[in-house]
């Protein structure tokens, strides 16, 4: 089997997909357990038994993968197209992809969110579109997604889902997550001034990494990862230059499960 150099593992939200999801430990099948997770050390108990048994993190990763397969709750194919977010299954599915050029930009929060978030920026991988954005045989149908993924972790659970608009998924981590807009702090998607032109969506073709590095964003190298992640949050109101061309694009908030 082959070692991965796991640069990032979402100890929280492992842990609450572990539980989610029942896993059992080696050999205990159908077991009640209890699993509590940090400093890179998984501790399973099972009910009734006096014994403890204690799992890396990489081991709890690799359970709960095999049993997001098993549940069809993984899938390798990215939300390409808006119309691939009608269908529910990706409401409650995590993307897989592997060998993917990502950079990872360091993003400063405003100064009322980092006792909030304990951290003074926020990590945010930027995953290109694939070869065929802005390619479609449709006149309106928008093809190709950016990826956005906070490797900082807290409750999503206030994003819409599915297009704002005037709300690109890269507005939405400036503005609302970051907290960077000059005149105002929106705590919610909901109080976004939608009346104000994105600037980081359809209404400049810079390329996203751009867009946060006018922000203050730190840029980083650019790596090749494997992830999982949880799309949180897509539009179609990105845009970027493709083949010498701007073009409007998709964009993705996500979450990651893990990076390596």
């Amino acid at each position: 089997m082959r070692i991965k150099n796991y640069r990032f593992i979402n100890s929280e939200l492992l842990g609450k997909l572990a539980r989610q999801l029942d896993l059992p430990s080696d050999g205990e099948k159908g077991m009640e357990t209890k699993l509590s997770l940090g400093g890179g050390l998984a501790s399973l108990q099972l009910t009734g038994q006096a014994s403890t048994k204690a799992f890396s993190e990489e081991r709890v990763l690799e359970h709960v993968m095999e049993a997001l397969r098993q549940r069809d709750q993984l899938t390798i194919n990215r939300p390409d197209r808006i119309a691939d977010l009608w269908d529910d299954a990706y409401a409650h599915c995590f993307v897989w992809e592997s060998n993917r050029l990502a950079t990872p930009v360091r993003l400063p929060v405003h100064e009322d969110l980092k006792l909030e978030y304990d951290c003074d920026y926020l990590t945010v991988w930027v995953i290109d579109p694939l070869e065929e954005a802005g390619r479609s045989s449709e006149r309106w149908e928008i093809v190709g997604t950016f990826v956005f993924l906070i490797q900082e972790h807290w409750d999503m659970s206030g994003t819409p889902g599915l297009i704002m608009s005037g709300v690109s998924a890269l507005r939405a981590i400036v503005d609302v997550f970051a907290g960077q807009h000059p005149h105002y702090r929106p705590k919610s998607f909901s109080e976004v001034d939608r009346g104000i032109p994105d600037i980081y969506g359809d209404t400049n073709a810079k390329h996203p990494l751009d867009k946060l590095q006018g922000v203050g964003g730190h840029i980083g190298l650019p790596r090749v990862i494997e992830v999982a992640y949880q799309v949180k949050y897509m539009t179609n109101e990105q845009k970027s230059v493709i083949n010498d061309r701007a073009v409007r694009l998709n964009d993705i908030l996500g979450i990651p499960l893990y990076i390596a």
